[in-house]
């Protein structure tokens, strides 16, 4: 794995001891087997930065992928240091929108 770079959409950091908690990644053409390597290689990448904290990994398509909560659960039986999720374009909002306080 030596000389891959992974570069995420989005990084957030929060404030108090800039501990890493949402990477963000949006993919337009996106298939089962790119899901499943994106959420690997973000696994093996923030296992070799050592960070203490699972951040949340949330990927973002314009596909609605049939089964994805099953899909989900499976890819997380994989990886260690990392929570993912996954989102179409459509729902991502909605689920955004239902998160903020007013």
């Amino acid at each position: 794995m030596e000389g891959v770079t992974v570069i995420p959409d989005i990084l957030l950091i929060k404030k108090e001891g800039s501990a890493l908690s949402y990477i963000f990644e949006v993919e337009y053409q996106i298939n089962y087997k790119k899901i499943v390597g994106i959420a690997i290689l973000t696994d093996i990448a923030i296992r070799q930065m050592a960070i203490r904290y699972n951040p949340k990994l949330i990927l973002i398509s314009t596909e609605v992928f049939p089964n994805s909560e099953l899909f989900q659960r499976e890819i997380q039986g994989y990886i260690e240091k990392i929570e993912f999720n996954l989102y179409s374009s459509n729902n991502f909002i909605s689920s955004l929108t239902s998160l903020i306080e007013y």
